[in-house]
């Protein structure tokens, strides 16, 4: 009896291990796993979330900061006529000309006026050996003998070396007027050597307008952005002794200072956080988003905490069921699992809504050739993504949508068309994504060269079949599967797009295009002079001459585009010059900038209409207001032989009187008065004749001399041809049968 109790208890004893096992495997084990996919998972997109905030603060800095810093020489430095005030000096010695230092001066104050976050605007001239200080001026004969407030750095190595381009920091003033900025510093030309450089441009970024940008931009109290500039110096004064930025590691600082973009996770302040970075694109400053992971992770640690209380007090119920009743023990733990399944059909709910926009900016990144390799591989994956074919090659599509007024339906068509594109052909793979303006890019992968020609053919027909617009779709070289070389093709695709101006076919292919091989100067500028006299006298025909021949040479394909848009505007601006030096304003006479106008015309054709149009429209305005001065000057003239019909008149002298040649005003009469000079001035003479003749004051030879003829028997003869009879028969018929017109 003994005995088999002893083996029954054994038994119960081994049941009840075995159970206790089975609810700790069952219930322990899954919660594991789950707990640390969970984790993971989360971690990902806590990580991709913080990327994306630096990245999107970055665009905003470079976009609204750096960007308008870059383009002030681009604006304002360039030959046009509104920033002459500012390149006069780089070509001529102003030192001696005060009212020319005041308009540098003026203009430097106004560009630095339109920027709030800039302090100021130093230039410097070498020709004049003047430097101006914002708005101040060194007029000295040394530039050593300036106080140059903080500028010695960047003045010493940019005028004394070949140095180009760079940023630096500066302390601008002295004592505690003193003010920390930014500086960005150019030469004047770009690339130029020591005595080839006409001047230096800085711009001062003031620090605390750019700390003001960053506390504006704060989105959470619990995170912290801060800047730093290439020595490892802070930008913002969101740094202090207590701030997490103040207690990055010096190793970290010099791996963000290494790296173009990451995320890392370290101790700050004792605990657990998350430093997330990205280069400037426009600058070597790293924009850094600080970020303590209780952020993220408090209610997390809360949820945990409460799972495990549960799990433990299920896994003591479920051990004490299982010594009573087996059967019973699922139930707790089916609860559990329905509970950890829900949880999980909500997270991938929310991936699956994000995903079209991690799609996107993994092309985006595949386009750019900014990706991690690793990061890349895990997304294409999950995306479907695949590049499974053996060459690729990329293309970007620009339609004409100002043709599509709605701009609902031009987003709506836009969407339209990426979705077809993606299916459009048979023979590859095309991942298709909008980009910047018009746009649409895209990757191609496939096999046999013999398939690149069809995909073209299959897109273009696609686009066709879905819009109806107008389109060119440039294509970049085809190169074998490699994710390198997908920037190198949509690189080319690019390059090739603005040759659209020049061409008219749909599809401009970067091969066929030799844009290494084009020249960049042409014979067409010389044309330029020619055109502003042709305007001057009104010569159309010769006008239409010069600017075909500058259009033909841009056809030829020979030359880069950009050299045919610059020759272009130089069109524009010849006849806009000429217009202006004979008193007319361009802008009047169209009623729009000419200039800004050759700016939004797609191709060389549009521009020929166009050019023609305006043509007309001068040839016009310049032959009505030649016409009113020739019918001036032509009263002008017949007064004066009026007031000279006593004396000898000749065309000579009249045409000395009002400043014109002798063959343009006898052309000018014969148009004006129908007849010519002399006739005029016969007629003139023999109707006051007849005048003096009724009087019977005077003998015929008086009245010859009167009239300006030395010999009366030439004035016999004119008088007789005139009116068929001699002056004395005249007066014994008392002029009858005479008509004096």
């Amino acid at each position: 009896m003994k005995r088999r109790l002893q083996v029954k208890g054994n038994v119960f004893l081994r049941l009840l291990a075995f159970n206790i096992m089975l609810v700790i495997f069952i219930m322990v084990l899954p919660s594991a796993i789950y707990f640390q996919y969970f984790k993971s998972s989360y971690d990902d997109q806590v990580n991709q979330l913080n990327m994306h905030t630096i990245t999107q603060f970055r665009d905003f800095m470079d976009a609204g900061v750096l960007k308008e810093v870059v383009n002030i020489p681009n604006l304002y430095l360039t030959n046009v006529e509104s920033n002459e005030a500012l390149t006069y000096p780089l070509q001529h010695d102003i030192s001696g000309d005060t009212i020319k230092i005041l308009q540098v001066s003026k203009r430097i104050d106004e560009i630095r006026n339109r920027f709030p976050f800039i302090h100021s605007i130093d230039m410097y001239y070498r020709k004049s050996n003047l430097l101006f200080l914002n708005s101040n001026v060194c007029i000295r004969n040394h530039i050593s003998d300036c106080n140059l407030s903080g500028r010695e750095n960047w003045f010493k190595q940019f005028s004394e070396t070949e140095k180009a381009i760079g940023w630096m920091s500066t302390r601008l003033g002295e004592g505690n007027d003193a003010k920390f900025a930014v500086t960005y510093v150019r030469s004047l030309p770009y690339f130029a050597p020591v005595e080839g450089k006409l001047g230096i441009i800085a711009v001062n970024i003031d620090e605390s307008a750019i700390n003001r940008m960053v506390h504006d931009y704060q989105k959470s109290s619990g995170q912290q952005i801060v800047i730093i500039s290439a020595d490892g110096r802070y930008l913002t004064d969101t740094v202090s002794s207590q701030g997490a930025a103040s207690n990055l590691e010096e190793a970290l600082i010099e791996r963000i200072k290494s790296e173009d973009e990451g995320i890392i996770s370290t101790q700050i302040n004792r605990e657990a956080g998350m430093v997330a970075y990205t280069k400037s694109q426009y600058s070597p400053w790293k924009y850094v988003l600080i970020t303590p992971k209780s952020i993220y992770y408090e209610k997390s640690y809360h949820i945990r905490n409460f799972l495990i209380l549960v799990g433990g007090i299920l896994l003591l119920v479920n051990l004490i069921i299982a010594y009573l009743m087996t059967v019973r023990m699922h139930k707790p733990i089916g609860s559990m699992f329905y509970l950890f399944t829900d949880q999980i059909s909500q997270l991938n709910k929310k991936l699956d809504q994000s995903k079209p926009i991690l799609r996107r900016n993994t092309i985006l990144q595949l386009l750019s050739g900014k990706f991690d390799q690793h990061i890349i591989a895990e997304q294409e994956e999950s995306l479907g993504i695949l590049f499974n074919e053996e060459r690729l090659f990329c293309f970007v599509l620009h339609l004409r949508l100002k043709d599509y007024c709605d701009f609902e339906q031009e987003i709506s068509l836009i969407v339209q068309l990426v979705e077809s594109l993606e299916h459009a052909s048979k023979h590859g793979r095309i991942y298709a994504i909008k980009t910047e303006g018009e746009s649409i890019s895209g990757i191609v992968n496939f096999s046999g060269e013999q398939n690149e020609l069809l995909i073209m053919k299959d897109i273009v027909h696609k686009i066709e079949e879905t819009s109806g617009l107008k389109f060119t779709l440039s294509v970049g070289n085809s190169y074998e599967m490699n994710k390198a070389n997908i920037s190198v093709s949509y690189f080319e695709a690019n390059e090739a797009l603005p040759y659209r101006f020049l061409h008219q076919d749909s599809v401009l292919r970067y091969d066929k295009l030799n844009i290494s091989k084009l020249k960049d100067t042409g014979s067409s500028i010389r044309v330029l002079n020619e055109i502003e006299g042709y305007v001057r006298s009104s010569d159309e025909q010769r006008l239409k001459q010069a600017i075909d021949s500058v259009l033909d040479e841009i056809q030829s394909g020979e030359y880069t585009i950009e050299y045919c848009k610059h020759i272009l505007m130089d069109v524009v601006s010849s006849i806009r010059k000429a217009l202006k030096s004979i008193g007319l304003s361009s802008s009047q006479l169209y009623g729009y900038d000419i200039r800004q106008y050759l700016k939004r015309i797609e191709n060389v054709n549009e521009f020929h209409e166009w050019i023609y149009d305006v043509i007309a429209v001068t040839m016009v305005t310049l032959n009505q207001k030649k016409q009113n001065i020739d019918k001036d000057m032509a009263l002008h003239i017949a007064r004066f032989i009026e007031e000279n019909i006593c004396n000898p008149i000749s065309l000579d002298m009249v045409a000395d009187h009002v400043g014109v040649s002798s063959n343009y005003l006898s052309k000018l009469f014969k148009v004006t008065m129908g007849v010519n000079f002399s006739d005029y001035v016969t007629d003139m003479k023999l109707r006051h004749s007849l005048q003096l003749l009724k009087e019977k004051k005077y003998t015929v030879q008086d009245i010859s001399q009167m009239i300006g003829y030395n010999s009366a028997h030439y004035f016999i003869r004119i008088f007789k041809e005139k009116y068929g009879i001699t002056p004395k028969q005249a007066q014994k018929v008392n002029f009858e049968g005479i008509n004096e017109w």
